[in-house]
């Protein structure tokens, strides 16, 4: 028995003293959990634990501490880029010739699924109708009982059946409502199902019903997409076209460089002398807000600002400091920041090219996220998207200044889907 208590009777004892009497140079009976002087003394035993302490101030003994002369290498400096793996991708595709060549013009939409696989109602991941629809179907319908009228006779459409005009309907109202719900990703996916479904109900257009679901659809599908373009003139969008036509036949060997040099002169002069009038009525405020006119009128020269940076940049292959470019940023950039917002993405686009500062682009930025707010079914995710991969682009060239018409050419032939100014 008297052996047996003193196995019991005794304790593990530490090789070393304790951390709390080491430092303060006192003896210790090293028991273990806790030595007894740290128990008389009333303080909690620090233990018998490796000490990883920074060496103190003062003691030369130590490495982190000596006088070691330090000694400067040159360094090359790189600043930062808000770039992806992606941006670069794009930075060498837009040298590559025939990369470029093959990705352009690739696009085709999907064909249409014979039912949609829709997540259940009432999740993180889908629309409830009796809400966001008709929250969204809100913002497009006039006033009164006509929004709860235009809700149901689409949701009654888009139910009929799984023929490809209801599916139309039922993935046009999809991509509202999740855009509606900032899932943009999720709403342009349901977006081209309904385009794809929608090619298929135009063929069977002889039904009656199918023609009255087939224009639903694509009337939900020109709100969701198609941006306005009050401001811009019939005729400023035709030299707009004559510019495309004209950066088309660029590195065309068949059109002479000295006839393309005097048509793209001609065509400035004419963007130049063009007088955009306001429409008659436009101050009516059963159509327009008040202050419309001036806001019309703003954005029309901005349209007029922005095609010449088109016609210099990209059909004339001019760089950023050129005469013409600089001088219509310059004055579109004072009527961006009056405006505060801007929600025509080629107006938007054609500024990014200009935009090469960090204020400029804090303009560009911010009177986006004020479009976006103003309007929130519009499609603007994939503008900020496009413009912020011009600036990446522009960053990675450096001071070297790039060809504009190749790096918009690449930009744009790489998403999957082309956005709605195209």
């Amino acid at each position: 028995m008297t052996a047996n208590k003193e196995v019991v009777n005794s304790k593990p004892r530490g090789q070393k003293s304790c951390l709390n009497c080491k430092n303060r140079k006192i003896a210790c009976d090293r028991l273990m959990p806790a030595c007894s002087s740290c128990k008389r003394r009333k303080k909690i035993c620090s233990g018998y634990d490796y000490n990883l302490s920074w060496p103190r101030s003062g003691d030369e003994r130590r490495a982190a501490t000596a006088n070691i002369q330090h000694q400067k290498y040159p360094t090359d400096t790189f600043a930062f880029l808000n770039t992806s793996s992606w941006d670069v991708m794009l930075y060498y595709e837009n040298f590559d010739a025939k990369s470029q060549s093959n990705r352009i013009g690739v696009w085709s939409p999907p064909s249409p699924a014979r039912s949609p696989k829709l997540p259940r109602f009432g999740t993180s991941r889908s629309p409830i109708y009796d809400t966001e629809i008709s929250s969204a179907v809100r913002l497009i319908t006039s006033r009164g009982d006509l929004r709860q009228d235009v809700c149901g006779l689409l949701r009654r459409m888009s139910l009929t059946d799984d023929g490809v005009s209801s599916l139309a309907v039922r993935y046009a109202m999809n991509a509202i409502s999740y855009l509606y719900l900032k899932q943009s990703d999720e709403a342009t996916r349901h977006q081209m199902h309904a385009v794809a479904a929608l090619q298929g109900a135009i063929d069977r257009i002889g039904d009656p019903r199918c023609r009255a679901q087939a224009i639903a659809a694509s009337l939900l599908l020109s709100l969701y997409e198609i941006h306005s373009t009050l401001g811009c003139s019939l005729e400023l969008l035709e030299f707009l076209s004559q510019a495309i036509d004209l950066t088309n036949s660029r590195d065309d060997p068949r059109v002479p460089s000295k006839r393309r040099l005097h048509a793209v002169y001609d065509l400035e002069s004419k963007i130049r002398d063009i007088n955009q009038h306001p429409c008659i009525g436009i101050d009516r405020e059963d159509y327009h807000v008040r202050g419309s006119r001036k806001r019309y009128i703003t954005i029309a020269r901005m349209y007029q600002l922005a095609v010449l940076i088109y016609l210099d940049r990209v059909v004339r292959g001019s760089i950023a400091d050129s005469r013409l470019s600089r001088t219509s940023a310059e004055e579109a950039f004072v009527l961006l920041r009056d405006l505060g917002l801007c929600e025509r993405p080629f107006i938007m686009v054609m500024l990014a090219l200009q935009a090469e500062g960090d204020s400029d682009r804090l303009l560009v930025l911010s009177a986006l996220e004020n479009a976006i707010k103003e309007r929130p079914l519009s499609n603007l995710a994939s503008t900020e998207h496009i413009i912020r991969s011009i600036w990446a682009q522009q960053d990675l060239q450096g001071n070297e200044q790039t060809d504009a018409s190749a790096m918009l050419n690449t930009i744009i032939s790489s998403y999957d889907i082309p956005p709605s100014f195209t």
